[in-house]
């Protein structure tokens, strides 16, 4: 039953002095079997594209449980030494608010020497930002303002993670072409992003 509740499929009702398993009703169920179909039709095109590659095949991974998400990030990505993210953060932390303890108690052990961030240009990107402590290592821009991306895209070693923060679920593809691809696309958004001006967010910073 506990595997159940995770996967959201039934809920935790009082009932008296106990907690009781309460099932969800079966169009909620239905609804999420939708959704996962739509999902992998989303990725059809481009996991058949890759399986028709010459050579040792990525490894893909699919996940749409919160938890399995959080894992990715915390127990692979930020064990990196270098990552690199383009992202919605504000909305991506009202889902998972301990993410950025995390990511600043790595940046302070060492364990992570590089993280760089690139986050639309919304005052709510900014002020976030803005309380972020000033730890070696950590950069951060704004990409410019008519551009923006569905995804959070965070890359890591030879991997690389999709996660759709309206849809609730994320891609996980290791491959190093493919790194190297979305690697070489985060250096070209980097170079036309901005730098937090000094007079609202850096100055904060110090």
């Amino acid at each position: 039953m506990e595997s159940l509740r995770k996967k959201q499929l039934v809920g935790l009702t009082p009932k008296g002095k106990k907690t009781v398993y309460s099932p969800d009703p079966p169009s909620k169920l239905l609804q999420r079997v939708q959704q996962q179909e739509r999902a992998v039709q989303e990725l059809l095109p481009y996991l058949r594209a890759l399986e028709n590659k010459d050579g040792p095949k990525p490894l893909i991974r699919y996940y749409d449980d919160l938890k399995d998400i959080e894992r990715v990030w915390v127990e692979e990505c930020y064990q990196a030494t270098e990552n690199y993210y383009i992202s919605d953060y504000t909305n991506t932390l009202g889902l998972f608010p301990d993410l950025e303890k995390v990511a600043q108690r790595q940046l302070s052990r060492g364990i992570i020497n590089i993280m760089k961030e690139i986050h639309p240009d919304t005052p709510e990107s900014r002020a976030l930002c803005a309380q972020y402590p000033k730890q070696v290592g950590r950069e951060y821009r704004f990409l410019p303002k008519k551009l923006s991306f569905d995804i959070d895209i965070s890359l890591w070693n030879d991997s690389v993670a999709l996660y759709s923060n309206p849809k609730k679920y994320m891609l996980v593809i290791t491959d190093t072409a493919i790194s190297r691809g979305f690697r070489a696309m985060f250096e070209a958004c980097w170079m036309v992003s901005s730098e937090a001006q000094k007079s609202t967010v850096t100055s904060k910073l110090k």
